[in-house]
């Protein structure tokens, strides 16, 4: 929701770019996606955007420690990483990228 809010705050269009994992295809990038566009009400939605929605539509969120990221996290003990990451609304930050420094700022 916090992504959402801050989206609808800014009154502008978005675009929302799944960051995938070493440039593959992510599941849950995927579905976070999703999940952000069903917050926003988005109504002209891209075949992108559209799948994204689905995908969060037909997933349960706690199916996702099962894609090749949720493997690795598991594979690597970080169970708890893992729970945090499935949470929802945790936190009400959004990071924002700053084109200039090339960096990410936390905004709240």
């Amino acid at each position: 929701n916090a992504v959402a809010a801050y989206v609808r705050d800014c009154g502008r269009d978005v675009v929302i770019f799944p960051a995938g994992l070493e440039g593959k295809f992510s599941l849950e990038d995927t579905w976070c996606a999703g999940l952000i566009l069903a917050d926003l009400g988005a109504q002209e939605l891209g075949d992108g955007a559209r799948t994204a929605k689905l995908v969060c539509e037909q997933i349960d969120r706690h199916e996702l420690v099962n894609t090749t990221h949720g493997k690795r996290l598991q594979n690597l003990g970080l169970h708890g990483d893992l729970a945090f990451c499935l949470e929802l609304d945790r936190s009400s930050g959004v990071i924002i990228w700053d084109q200039a420094s090339g960096w990410g700022a936390l905004k709240r």
